[in-house]
């Protein structure tokens, strides 16, 4: 059983309304101005596998809100105004989407074991342990650029013993714009990881071929890239790894750059407010 109530201008949605839905696994309801739901609001929903709250004007989101939802696959909080997201254990999660949330912590991701997808760009977190994301066994798509208002976001680069070693990830997406990377991450997690990425963004204004050079962006590559992103850095020149071949190629606000040299036809190249 499905069901859709975009942008139907609800302000509630209480336990009562979604009593005698146990079958129910799929629940739309974004768009809808409802601030917050209470805990118990979906106890009710024991087959429940994919919930969409997307602008919902969402400030919280209890822990055990989807406690008796064990089978819960898909999670959409996008666009809401959590500054913390700290649920209980989803044991079936696979696809977590906390995008366009200004987050100031980083959600305990430990507990969900079987995410394949993270999304929570435009966060406020100061230090990022993204290590601790790499160790997601079967994650395959990481977005967590930072808010640009907020400045930039720092890369912690302890523990490098989290990294993954001997194996391909699965990761193929990783986006980390507005995230600073110190040189120990650079030569670490991008260059000794065994990475085969396809979509690649990173940059911030301190980005140079000194602490994160070219030579390590293009290993971490697959050989056929979708889409390479390098925005708002320091760098002066960009020689596109000869040994890849790129779709699309986006190298917006790069105020220092005067020279690119690419080695294949592309689909779309963006340059936009380059020197």
């Amino acid at each position: 059983m499905e069901l859709y109530l975009t942008n139907n201008n609800l302000h509630s949605i209480t336990p009562a309304t979604l009593l005698g839905l146990s079958s129910l696994h799929t629940l739309a309801i974004p768009g809808n101005p409802l601030h917050k739901l209470s805990d118990g609001t979906f106890s009710a929903l024991r087959s429940l596998r994919y919930l969409n709250a997307r602008g919902t004007e969402l400030s919280s989101f209890a822990p055990t809100l989807l406690r008796n939802s064990p089978g819960m696959e898909s999670l959409v909080l996008s666009n809401n105004l959590l500054s913390v997201f700290d649920h209980s254990a989803l044991p079936s999660l696979r696809e977590l989407d906390l995008d366009g949330n200004p987050l100031v912590a980083q959600p305990d991701v430990a507990r969900f074991r079987n995410l394949t997808m993270l999304r929570m760009g435009g966060h406020r977190i100061p230090r990022l342990q993204v290590r601790f994301l790499l160790a997601l066994p079967q994650l395959e798509a990481l977005e967590v650029a930072a808010d640009p208002a907020f400045g930039n976001s720092v890369m912690d680069s302890d523990d490098p013993s989290l990294i993954p070693r001997g194996r391909v990830l699965p990761l193929h997406t990783l986006d980390v714009r507005n995230v600073i990377l110190p040189k120990a991450f650079a030569a670490d997690a991008l260059d000794k990881t065994p990475l085969s990425l396809r979509t690649l963004a990173l940059g911030w204004p301190g980005m140079t071929d000194d602490n994160v050079p070219l030579a390590i962006v293009c290993r971490a590559l697959a050989p056929n890239v979708e889409q390479l992103t390098i925005s708002n850095s320091g760098y002066e020149s960009i020689d596109l790894c000869p040994d890849r071949l790129f779709a699309s190629v986006f190298l917006p606000e790069n105020g220092k750059l005067t020279s690119l040299r690419v080695h294949n036809t592309l689909q779309q190249l963006n340059l936009f407010r380059c020197s």
